[in-house]
């Protein structure tokens, strides 16, 4: 199983990370009750267009399915012969719809992701809030452009 960087805390060392061509496995965060992504490329890094691609993986899946089928149910961890066919309906789902993207203006402060909802396109800084993808919103911006000098985060 790969190591995954789950948390850069500096832009500084972000920028370290994907210089040296290791976007491979940064975590494309999840929404609240939806699955992690495993970032496969990044492209424009801190431009009005940066663009990061993810893949779901094999870990991604066994941690969704772990995750739905335990603690999300208010259950036990599962068992394996409840875990092996999510798994499987996860991955072949995933192959169907494909690679998951996000792209940001980082000079505008604004962050695009597909499957957001209520709206697709946000400018930050945003609410920290789960139930509107804020904090999905919130985290990619934050890998995409680690030299954004604005405000994020809506303070409370």
């Amino acid at each position: 199983m790969a190591l995954r960087a789950r948390s850069i805390t500096t832009p500084a060392a972000l920028l370290c990370v994907l210089q040296a061509g290791a976007a491979m496995g940064l975590e494309y965060p999840a929404t609240c009750r939806g699955p992690t992504a495993t970032i496969t490329s990044i492209e424009g890094l801190d431009t009005s267009r940066a663009r990061a691609l993810a893949q779901y993986t094999l870990p991604d899946a066994i941690t969704h399915c772990h995750y739905q089928l335990g603690r999300a149910a208010g259950k036990p961890g599962p068992s394996r012969s409840k875990i092996e066919p999510c798994v499987r309906e996860f991955m072949r789902d995933a192959e169907r719809s494909g690679p998951v993207t996000a792209e940001a203006n980082c000079k505008a402060g604004t962050i695009g992701i597909p499957d957001l909802k209520p709206a697709n396109t946000r400018k930050v800084p945003l609410e920290n809030s789960c139930a509107e993808g804020g904090e999905q919103a919130v985290r990619l911006f934050e890998v995409l452009c680690p030299g954004y000098e604005g405000t994020t985060r809506v303070t409370p």
